[in-house]
């Protein structure tokens, strides 16, 4: 089936979606510009989600925070499937939208500018698969994300869920310029009991390496100068680079040694 684009009250046409990004939306939608995913994880571990997501032949699925729609596109090509997709960068849709117009696609996927609690507000039944990678921010921590999506799966639905976690505990500097709670993440050895605590049972669980870590932070560090290097206004341009540098800084300090970032596919066992 070709790719559905389905108007909402939040949805613009392709021009003003670009007109109306966010500067935060220009920069993070140029950051993630080189990136098949915007993650750390490797290429092989993105496809191994993916087919455990076809493996379960959902027909009903949503992806919160979906970019630029590569993983809902791998998904309709490979089986018939009714998918939102939805997200609030204009910029990342639009991209999604032309690569869907290019690609055989057997399931209808719609890719909707919403955010997730509006769209679960106006879309109350139980979902098959809920896919949400790197975007629990929608829902406040990665804590309340969970509880959250458990509610809005249907009993033996499937989640694939992927976040930053601890991979140790962090330095009290790193929590402070992040300007979270430690507790709004979590270690490995905690994430069945969390999952569990949400009725779900985790099936598979996955890490980034160290290695496509540093290859991600490259791409999106390159991606800021880039951005910031086409941008006519001086000031703006030295505000992207000094935030580049701050976060790069930041992460070679002290991120490499505790962050982490984590891939689950659960299933969901009991109501909570």
């Amino acid at each position: 089936m070709a790719c559905i684009i389905r108007p909402t009250a939040k949805m613009h046409d392709h021009q003003s979606n670009s007109m109306n990004a966010t500067f935060h939306q220009q920069i993070s939608f140029a950051a993630h510009q080189d990136l098949a995913y915007a993650n750390p994880f490797s290429a092989a571990q993105m496809d191994c989600l993916i087919q455990a997501a076809h493996h379960h032949r959902a027909n009903k699925a949503v992806e919160i925070g979906c970019g630029s729609g590569a993983f809902v596109l791998a998904l309709a090509q490979q089986q018939q499937i009714h998918l939102a997709a939805l997200d609030i960068n204009p910029l990342s849709l639009e991209r999604a939208r032309q690569q869907a117009a290019q690609l055989p696609l057997l399931g209808e996927v719609s890719f909707l500018q919403t955010d997730a609690q509006s769209f679960f507000a106006a879309h109350t039944e139980p979902y098959d698969l809920i896919i949400c990678l790197g975007a629990s921010q929608a829902f406040g921590t990665p804590h309340q994300a969970l509880q959250s999506l458990s509610q809005r799966l249907a009993k033996g639905g499937m989640l694939i869920f992927a976040e930053l976690m601890w991979a140790q505990a962090p330095a009290a500097e790193f929590i402070a310029f992040l300007q979270v709670q430690e507790s709004d993440y979590w270690q490995a050895p905690e994430a069945d009991s969390i999952f569990r605590e949400n009725g779900l049972q985790l099936q598979q669980s996955l890490y980034a390496s160290a290695q496509s870590w540093q290859e991600y932070e490259a791409a999106v560090m390159a991606g800021r100068l880039r951005f910031a290097n086409k941008l006519d206004n001086f000031e703006q341009a030295e505000q992207v680079r000094q935030m580049a540098q701050t976060w790069q800084t930041a992460y070679q300090t002290y991120g490499r040694e505790c962050l982490g970032f984590a891939g689950y596919v659960a299933i969901k066992t009991a109501l909570v």
